[in-house]
C-alpha cells in the first residue's frame, strides 16, 4: 500500500509539472525497496523514472528504466507489471515512429492481460486497472493500425477499446478512442 500511495503521489503531483523532481523522489523508493527486499517497489521506481525521462523527451534513458522495470516484473511473474511496461515501451517507439516495434510491445502487453484473464477465469478482467490498461493497449494498437492504413484492424480493435472504456466509465479515454474512430472514418471517407 505504501508503494502504491507513493506512486500515486509522485505520478499525480509531479509528472507533468516537475518530471526532473521525480528522479530525486524515486531514490527514496529505491532505498525502501532495498531495505525491505521488495523488488516490486523497485520496479515501480524504475517505471516512474522512465515516465519522467519520457516526459523530458529523453527516450533512450526512458527505455532503459522501463526495461529494468520489465525485467523485475518478469522475474516476479507479475503479468500486470509486464503489460504496463510493454505499454510504456510501445509508447516510446510510437513517438519515435517505429510503428512495428510499438505494435509488437502493445500486442505483448495485451496478450499478457488476455492470458491472465483466461488463466484467472475472469471475463472481463476483475482488476479495474488491468481492464483499463487493456483498453489503453487496444486504443494504442488501433492508432498504429490507422497510421499503417490497416483500417479494418483499426476499426475492430478501437471498438474493443471503446467497449472497455464505456464499461469502466472512463469517459476521457472513451472520448479519445471515439475520436480515433472518427479519424478512421474520415480517412476512409465514410461520413455517415
Amino acid at each position: 500500500i505504501r508503494v502504491s500511495a507513493y506512486h500515486d503521489y509522485v505520478w499525480k503531483g509531479y509528472l507533468d509539472s516537475h518530471p526532473d523532481t521525480i528522479m530525486q523522489m524515486t531514490m527514496a523508493l529505491h532505498r525502501f525497496a532495498e531495505q525491505r527486499k521488495y523488488p516490486r517497489a523497485l520496479a515501480v521506481a524504475y517505471s516512474l523514472q522512465g515516465s519522467a525521462a519520457m516526459e523530458m523527451k529523453n527516450y533512450a534513458i526512458a527505455l532503459e528504466y522501463y526495461a529494468q522495470a520489465l525485467e523485475i516484473n518478469e522475474s516476479l511473474g507479475f503479468k500486470s507489471g509486464m503489460a504496463s511496461q510493454h505499454a510504456n515501451i510501445g509508447k516510446i517507439h510510437h513517438v519515435l515512429n517505429d510503428l512495428n516495434l510499438a505494435l509488437e510491445h502493445y500486442k505483448r502487453g495485451a496478450q499478457l492481460l488476455e492470458d491472465h484473464k483466461t488463466t484467472a477465469g475472469q471475463s472481463p478482467l476483475k482488476n479495474h486497472k488491468d481492464q483499463v490498461l487493456l483498453g489503453d493497449l487496444y486504443n494504442d494498437m488501433g492508432t498504429v493500425y490507422l497510421k499503417q492504413g490497416l483500417f479494418l484492424k483499426a476499426s475492430g480493435i478501437l471498438h474493443q477499446a471503446a467497449a472497455i472504456f464505456e464499461e469502466s466509465n472512463k469517459k476521457v479515454r472513451l472520448a479519445t478512442c471515439l475520436s480515433n474512430l472518427g479519424n478512421l472514418y474520415l480517412m476512409k471517407s465514410q461520413y455517415s
